[in-house]
């Protein structure tokens, strides 16, 4: 074997390689990755897909996403039976995302169903009553479940969209099941504010 076949047996093996090591880093198999954008989300046309996009946003722990499809005068009433020095006033739309956002902070993952929907024509919009189940799974594999009856007054054109515009939350099972009332008044107390 002369030099210029060794030049090219030498050549080929390392574009051989270098296709196997190309080749084997596009079909590597591991967990899938969270999406950075909420694009994979539907902006809501109608109100019966918001829920849906709100359920989207949680798990893709986008607070923003969520917030943007809260009304730029979104209030969240917590459940009545809560002591009212807990929450003296309702939670605006910028509250909710930084609770939400401390809630994906502290959280390995979370899902949102929603179950037994009812929706209903206003003047003005909807009213959508559904019951909930929040999973907030923490790290270690450990997580809580928060269960409860929301009654949405929602609304059409909010950032293009449908969106909440109030949110009424109860506990379920006569108040003995946490709600999202209870996991935001957690992370109010965890937080200090």
């Amino acid at each position: 074997m002369d030099n210029t076949q060794s030049k090219r047996v030498c050549t080929g093996v390392s574009l051989l390689a270098l296709i196997t090591l190309v080749a084997c880093s596009l079909f590597e198999t591991g967990a899938p990755k969270k999406p950075s954008t909420g694009e994979q989300c539907l902006l809501p046309r109608s109100e019966d897909e918001l829920l849906g996009t709100l359920s989207c946003a949680i798990e893709m722990s986008d607070a923003n996403l969520f917030g943007d499809r809260l009304a730029q005068n979104y209030r969240f009433y917590p459940d009545p039976l809560v002591v009212l020095d807990r929450f003296p006033e309702p939670f605006t739309a910028i509250e909710e995302k930084a609770h939400l956002s401390a809630v994906f902070a502290n959280s390995d993952a979370v899902n949102l169903r929603w179950l037994n929907e009812v929706y209903e024509p206003t003047f003005d919009g909807h009213v959508i009553e559904a019951d909930y189940e929040l999973t907030v799974t923490r790290s270690g594999g450990s997580h809580d479940v928060y269960r409860g009856h929301v009654q949405l007054e929602v609304a059409e054109g909010i950032r293009g969209g449908w969106g909440v515009v109030t949110w009424q939350d109860f506990r379920a099972n006569g108040g003995i099941s946490k709600s999202w009332t209870d996991l935001r008044y957690e992370v109010v107390g965890a937080t200090g504010g």
